[in-house]
């Protein structure tokens, strides 16, 4: 059960273009480490305006489903604890605001990869997993359109949109058994892993910890680099 693609209801970036995620040091620690992508189950995300139907959503939903509608509504509700997602940005943002809204600590890296990179580890895995650019819409004016879960997964308001998100999604339909917070997929982090780029805001034996543990998992310490922002 691998990567699907599915052109109807996701648009999917192209192989060559570039992906960037931001970690924490602690964080990116994890990642090389265990060699794996951590998904979020999409009713757990922090910030709940991201998921959440607008009031424009709502309307839509009524006039286009009549006396299904609120049942529709209380579904999909329902089905937030269904749906895991990973987050990456498309191309190279080595900007001050990702840093200081997703590397959230003084030490923190960028890795950038490619979505062509990134496509064949998920098509190693035993889950359905997708790749979404994020559609953004603007809540006061624009339409709903088709409303099912796996499109509602890769949408996300306007105020969202400097993010230019990439998602990596796993859906769970009705499952048998509550599902944890989290998912975990494996994968060979060695063979995405392009660049490592060091926060503008580390610490100056930062980089030395970034060199160690690159090298202590089989990763070339050569591909990493110091963010081109500069802080005075």
């Amino acid at each position: 059960m691998p990567f699907h693609e599915i052109p109807d209801r996701f648009q999917t970036p192209p192989d060559h273009l570039s992906l960037t995620r931001y970690f924490t040091a602690e964080k990116f620690k994890s990642f090389i480490e265990s060699s794996s992508l951590y998904l979020r189950r999409q009713d757990k995300f922090p910030k709940e305006d991201e998921i959440s139907l607008s009031l424009y959503d709502l309307e839509s939903i009524r006039r286009m489903r009549g006396e299904r509608a609120e049942m529709e509504i209380q579904i999909y509700e329902q089905e937030k604890s269904w749906a895991f997602i990973n987050c990456w940005s498309l191309e190279y943002n080595d900007w001050r605001k990702f840093w200081e809204v997703y590397g959230k600590s003084t030490n923190a890296v960028m890795v950038r990869t490619s979505v062509g990179k990134l496509k064949r580890q998920l098509n190693q895995s035993e889950f359905n997993l997708y790749m979404a650019v994020v559609k953004y819409f603007d809540i006061i004016s624009e339409p709903l359109g088709v409303f099912n879960s796996l499109r509602m997964l890769s949408r996300k308001p306007s105020d969202f949109a400097w993010e230019n998100e990439v998602r990596i999604m796993n859906f769970t339909f009705r499952p048998k058994e509550p599902l944890n917070d989290y998912m975990i997929i494996k994968i060979n982090v060695m063979d995405i892993v392009e660049d490592v780029i060091i926060s503008p805001f580390a610490t100056n034996n930062y980089s030395e910890s970034v060199k160690s543990l690159l090298d202590a998992n089989g990763i070339s310490s050569e591909i990493i680099q110091k963010s081109k922002i500069n802080i005075r």
